[in-house]
């Protein structure tokens, strides 16, 4: 990330779902791709109407994942350099953010494992939030001795005009040399 830079921009296109139900999924298995990725930071979105031209429209973006983008990509392109600024010190946000079903829990949860305390604490498709929480646990365990760490973190969801604190975490811990 860009020390000057206040705030990036990532946008991920989610793929058709293959084992959705619902009838509103279904129907993406018929209809034809509308977002597609034309660069590494560009993005084509058309429009297309029964009896009309395709209207197109182009946008940029610090960072675009396309549909076959894994949730490592987009942990390490658009989120490893924050996790790097908060632990220098910065104040970092992540926010997902898009209409219902479009990925934004796939995206910051993704698959979580029954019992995340077996073995790794990562999966394939573990999200963002899964991912934060591994490297800041190797960081503290890393640093060096009688350093002090503190860290507050939540993931709170918003959803109509009602906000949900899904999980928050606060760890202190002060050790002295002896």
């Amino acid at each position: 990330m860009d020390g000057n830079k206040k705030v990036t921009v990532a946008v991920r296109v989610r793929p058709i779902l293959r084992d959705a139900t619902s009838h509103a999924h279904m129907q993406e298995k018929f209809e034809l791709e509308a977002v597609r990725r034309t660069g590494d930071t560009s993005l084509k979105v058309e429009l297309q109407r029964q009896g009309e031209p395709t209207r197109s429209s182009v946008f940029n973006f610090d960072h675009i994942f396309d549909q076959e983008s894994t949730q490592l990509e987009v942990y390490e392109d658009a989120v490893v350099d924050l996790v790097d600024a908060a632990l220098s010190g910065a104040n970092v946000t992540i926010l997902a953010y898009g209409q219902t079903g479009s990925g934004k829990t796939f995206t910051v949860l993704g698959d979580v494992k029954p019992n995340p305390l077996e073995n790794d604490l990562l999966t394939h498709e573990s999200g963002i939030f899964l991912r934060v929480l591994s490297d800041l646990t190797e960081y503290r365990a890393g640093r060096r001795r009688g350093a002090s760490t503190s860290l507050l973190g939540s993931v709170v969801w918003k959803y109509t005009m009602k906000t949900f604190v899904t999980c928050s975490v606060e760890a202190r811990e002060h050790r002295h040399p002896r």
